[in-house]
């Protein structure tokens, strides 16, 4: 990835954002121990860190959750897929009709059922045919200027995702600044010092976050998402033509 690559919508909210909510508290636990009211360059030097480490990690939280996408979609299907089926769609029916109905016109060399009926008569095949339309749709849709709704549900969705797929590593980072922010106490206690504004800060930011990745950051929060992105992207298909007008025309 080029350095532009590291500052363009979807990597510094769906891959960086997700990193640097991870590893907060580690920077609130250096803060805790060094206030930045007595050391100014403490708060600019850990944000600075990280944001390097979430620069460095954001591959990685890439690869984590689409390694946790795959348990996604064994457990509960393609949210896309999902929308385009018969039997599993949420959409008003005369909706999903119509999308059957456009996508067979614009791409009729794929056998797309246009009855439920069809579709039992052979399962897999539907699931194919449904998979090779919104491989065509997110392809069709990859400009971001002439399709931003569908551009920002698909990076609400990847936020989520990566979240998802660090929530034991935030959990534990956010136990392991409580530990710190608790010695720092006892420290502080030991010496007869006035706690500092800063621990307490940090403490209470920190069992904000565990509550957060315990009750907010769940599968269903990333379906959810997930299925707002299915419907952006179906949409699409009604100002889709085919073959693709030349360009210029």
């Amino acid at each position: 990835m080029n350095a532009a690559g590291f500052f363009d919508p979807y990597t510094l909210k769906a891959r960086i954002g997700p990193w640097f909510v991870t590893l907060l508290p580690v920077g609130l636990a250096v803060i805790s121990w060094f206030p930045a009211e007595k050391d100014l360059w403490s708060l600019p030097a850990v944000a600075a860190s990280m944001i390097v480490l979430a620069l460095v990690f954001s591959q990685i939280g890439r690869d984590a959750g689409r390694r946790r996408e795959r348990s996604l979609f064994r457990t509960g299907g393609k949210p896309t897929t999902n929308a385009l089926s018969y039997q599993t769609s949420w959409l008003n029916p005369a909706s999903l009709d119509r999308h059957h109905h456009k996508l067979a016109a614009i791409l009729p060399h794929i056998a797309i059922p246009l009855t439920p009926e069809e579709e039992t008569r052979d399962l897999g095949a539907a699931g194919t045919a449904y998979d090779s339309c919104v491989d065509y749709l997110r392809e069709r849709t990859r400009d971001h200027a002439l399709f931003p709704l569908v551009f920002e549900e698909n990076v609400n969705y990847g936020t989520r995702r990566n979240l998802w797929a660090l929530k034991v590593l935030g959990i534990l980072l956010c136990g392991f600044s409580i530990v710190a922010c608790g010695l720092r106490v006892w420290y502080l206690v030991a010496e007869g010092r006035a706690l500092e504004v800063s621990v307490l800060l940090a403490g209470i930011v920190n069992l904000f976050l565990i509550a957060v990745w315990a009750i907010v950051v769940r599968e269903r929060w990333v379906r959810e998402a997930g299925n707002r992105y299915a419907e952006r992207l179906l949409g699409t298909a009604e100002t889709i033509e085919y073959p693709p007008s030349p360009l210029g025309s």
